[in-house]
């Protein structure tokens, strides 16, 4: 990894005058950018723009991405608000971190057109919706004979999104005024992208399927394992969550819903992959309700395909979740699913039938009595292996890499005013 760039140090506001000042000195220093060649194969620079790199399904993926771009030759640069998160030492050399200093997305625009500039990128992708707005902000700044082309992107539909963001009639004008400046709005599942132009009453920017890179060859060797029965022991009694100690992953929810199947079925136990702040409060709970002997907070694991791969079942009781890529991860090793009703988890599994399972949201009951089913029902675990490992097949890495230089090279074409072969 290269050295981080820090971009915007002072930590006072600026004033109009002194912001109008900052951009006028971005936009006149930077050279023309030298104009590129592409070939069949070839990817353009491409910067992602994100607030920081902790672990995260979002996060993991641009990990992914920048990381291949850069075994591949390409130079990759990582825009971040603020530069922490546990994902920073996993990325390769040849990938170049820009830091903003930590300040909110708006406030930051700045810096974030001078780091784009820094950069040379011919495409710029945004990871999530603030990061959306302050990036098409940023790029309007720059000069139009050298600026790039934008990849948005949304992960959760439009409707959860808004009803739990800041101030979203504010946030729903600048999306109408600034979308359809991007070259595409990417979406990891069909018809989200759609969704989202919907709610924004908009016809602009084009839509794209760009699914999440999320099986490497580790997860692909334990899958084929677990296809050919040759993969390890799956406990029958084992429950497994996998994320982080959040509020919103509804680890809490969890808990109550495994004391009330306890009761009923002493046997199983629980484990939870993940950390976090929110580890003293869910030890304190399953202290308080008797299950320290049942019940373990894992940590993290670098191999959560073999965690998978030996679990009766996977929950997801999230209060929210956006895309959620365990589900995915679960699938690809067999392993059913019981989610609570969030818009990714729920149309994955709608697709995979007997598979998984779909329950209400903050109902510890319901989520209770979805675990004891799919634990009951001998057809789970032969359609996991079947529908589900056809549908995780998906995502893979390889896959996802591939379709996405695809869409940088068609993005910069877009932009530059080029024929796209």
């Amino acid at each position: 990894m290269s050295p981080a760039n820090r971009l915007f140090p002072c930590p006072a506001l600026v004033t109009i005058r002194s912001l109008i000042i900052r951009i006028q000195g971005i936009l006149l220093k930077r050279p023309r950018r030298r104009p590129t060649s592409h070939t069949a194969a070839a990817c353009p620079g491409v910067a992602f723009v994100l607030p920081h790199f902790e672990v995260g399904g979002i996060e993991t993926g641009v990990l992914e991405y920048a990381n291949a771009l850069a075994n591949r030759g390409y130079a990759p640069s990582l825009i971040l608000s603020c530069r922490r998160g546990g994902l920073l030492s996993r990325l390769v050399d040849g990938v170049t971190v820009y830091d903003l200093g930590g300040r909110r997305a708006l406030v930051t625009i700045p810096a974030l057109a001078k780091a784009i500039r820094l950069s040379r990128a011919e495409v710029v992708y945004s990871g999530t919706n603030a990061r959306n707005i302050a990036t098409l902000l940023a790029v309007s700044l720059i000069p139009a004979r050298v600026r790039p082309a934008v990849l948005i992107s949304e992960h959760t539909s439009p409707g959860d999104y808004l009803s739990g963001a800041r101030a979203p009639r504010l946030r729903r004008a600048l999306m109408r005024r600034l979308y359809p400046r991007a070259q595409a709005l990417l979406a990891p599942t069909e018809g989200l992208a759609e969704d989202w132009l919907s709610a924004l009453d908009l016809d602009r920017p084009r839509v794209m399927l760009q699914p999440n890179p999320i099986l490497g060859p580790a997860a692909l060797t334990m899958s084929e394992r677990v296809a050919t029965r040759t993969g390890p022991y799956r406990d029958p009694a084992l429950i497994v969550a996998v994320g982080r100690f959040d509020p919103v992953k509804g680890h809490d929810l969890l808990i109550d819903a495994f004391a009330r199947l306890h009761r009923q079925y002493p046997w199983l136990r629980l484990v939870i992959y993940g950390d976090g702040a929110g580890r003293a409060a869910l030890e304190t709970q399953i202290a308080s309700a008797g299950l320290a002997q049942t019940v373990r907070l894992a940590g993290h694991t670098d191999d959560v395909a073999g965690a998978l791969a030996r679990a009766a079942v996977l929950a997801v009781p999230s209060r929210r979740e956006g895309f959620g890529n365990v589900v995915i991860e679960a699938l690809a090793q067999g392993t059913p699913v019981v989610a609570t009703d969030c818009y990714g988890p729920a149309s994955l599994l709608r697709r995979v039938g007997a598979a998984g399972r779909i329950v209400a949201c903050n109902d510890p009951a319901a989520l209770a009595e979805g675990l004891a089913a799919i634990l009951g029902d001998p057809a789970a675990r032969p359609v996991a292996l079947s529908r589900g490992l056809s549908l995780a097949r998906g995502y893979t890495v390889d896959a996802a890499v591939t379709q996405f230089v695809a869409t940088a090279r068609w993005a910069a074409d877009q932009a530059r005013g080029r024929p796209h072969r």
